[in-house]
């Protein structure tokens, strides 16, 4: 399966995602702020993973990726809006209906070529971690990195090296003598 379709099975699950939370968010008279931002949350996750799953096709991720500057602050502020619900399957809590989604995307995730996907793009993996939590699915384990071989340690480099340091009265004086006085 190509990256493109990855993707485009990716936005079918969301847009079904999407249609449960409209159609049952409204019956279950959820505040429309609430539905807004969970309606955009979702669109975001998709977004960022469509994203990273192209550029992985493109070759163009990196393994560490930079850190952006701080934000500077903002004028004043806008009226809160509600935050979203936290733990696990919040979503599924809320809006039952949305229980339907969590299978979907399970099948999802364990096709051969999203778990290589999510193998070779860690970031993509960080991307669906909130959409498992939303509706309680399971993400694939991640790979266990291969533990780093130690090296011997290296001896100092430089002319330090050759200098011998100078034994104080106390490092040369046996213990026994110290306790002593």
């Amino acid at each position: 399966m190509s990256s493109a379709a990855i993707i485009q099975h990716f936005a079918a699950f969301v847009a079904l995602l999407l249609e449960h939370l409209a159609r049952f968010g409204h019956r279950r008279q959820i505040h429309g702020l609430l539905l807004g931002r969970i309606w955009n949350r979702i669109r975001a996750i998709q977004h960022q993973a469509g994203g990273l799953v192209a550029r992985a096709a493109a070759g163009q991720t990196r393994r560490y990726p930079h850190r952006r500057p701080p934000r500077p602050s903002a004028g004043p502020r806008r009226p809160a809006t509600p935050a979203l619900p936290t733990g696990r399957a919040w979503l599924v809590r809320l809006i039952p209906e949305t229980a339907r989604a969590a299978p979907l995307l399970q099948v999802w995730l364990a096709r051969p070529e999203v778990a290589a996907m999510l193998d070779t793009v860690p970031q993509l993996r960080r991307a669906l971690r909130p959409l498992c939590v939303m509706l309680g699915a399971g993400l694939p384990a991640a790979p266990q990195a291969t533990p780093r071989r130690r090296t011997a340690p290296r001896p100092p480099a430089g002319p330090r090296a050759s200098i011998p340091r100078p034994v104080t009265a106390l490092q040369a004086a046996p213990r026994a003598a110290l306790n002593r006085a």
